[in-house]
């Protein structure tokens, strides 16, 4: 559903650090979804919503996504400060 104007480049690759927040971020919210499945069917329905309305704009669309994220890591026992420096980065476009 996302595109991008004029993208050459059809995957995308993320390379982190196996000890910093990031990954920890992305593994916690993964697990979640798989264990919880009216969560993962909300957050599909919200990122189709998203894609539709922002099409072009990737920083838009994550941030848009991070208020939910960051509600899901706070159930997977993630302290205010890690929460806050996730919201952050999301705003920034550094997801």
């Amino acid at each position: 559903m996302f595109s991008q104007a004029n993208s050459v480049h059809p995957h995308h690759l993320y390379v982190c650090d196996p000890n910093c927040l990031a990954l920890k971020n992305h593994i916690a919210f993964r697990d979640h979804l798989r264990l919880n499945k009216q969560t993962a069917n909300e957050y599909g329905a919200l990122k189709r919503a998203l894609a539709e309305k922002f099409p072009t704009d990737i920083d838009a669309y994550c941030a848009a996504k991070s208020e939910f994220i960051a509600n899901v890591l706070a159930l997977c026992d993630f302290d205010v400060s890690e929460l806050n420096a996730i919201k952050n980065a999301n705003a920034m476009g550094n997801e």
